[in-house]
């Protein structure tokens, strides 16, 4: 699978991509909005981990342009925050939030088995 993900801690960055290349993905790093709608406006991942913090806008935009764009929906769009899911409440457009202190099994679990 290809998998873009949009992190601004490097830290964070590596390991995820790391996680992912081991699994045998497609890793694209972005590390901020521009970067990352840049990157979409050529293509589309199959998954997309997103973190809604970032140096240069809200990562809602993010998920908004990958659902506006067409085949957007079959992309897998994973919001990877480190603020708790429940005070982010509903993200329209994500599949799932998942809380950057959760295991990261969970993260792979959600992205390996397909849309949701």
């Amino acid at each position: 699978m290809k998998v873009v993900i949009i992190e601004d801690d490097r830290t964070t960055a590596l390991l995820l991509k790391a996680h992912f290349e081991d699994r045998g993905d497609t890793v694209i790093p972005c590390v901020n909005v521009r970067e990352a709608l840049s990157y979409l406006e050529r293509e589309l991942p199959d998954v997309a981990i997103v973190d809604v913090t970032l140096p240069d806008g809200d990562g809602k935009k993010i998920v908004e342009a990958i659902r506006d764009r067409p085949q957007g929906a079959r992309v897998i769009v994973v919001i990877y925050s480190a603020t708790d899911p429940q005070s982010l409440g509903q993200i329209q457009g994500a599949d799932v939030v998942i809380q950057k202190s959760s295991d990261l099994r969970e993260l792979l679990n959600v992205t390996a088995s397909g849309k949701p």
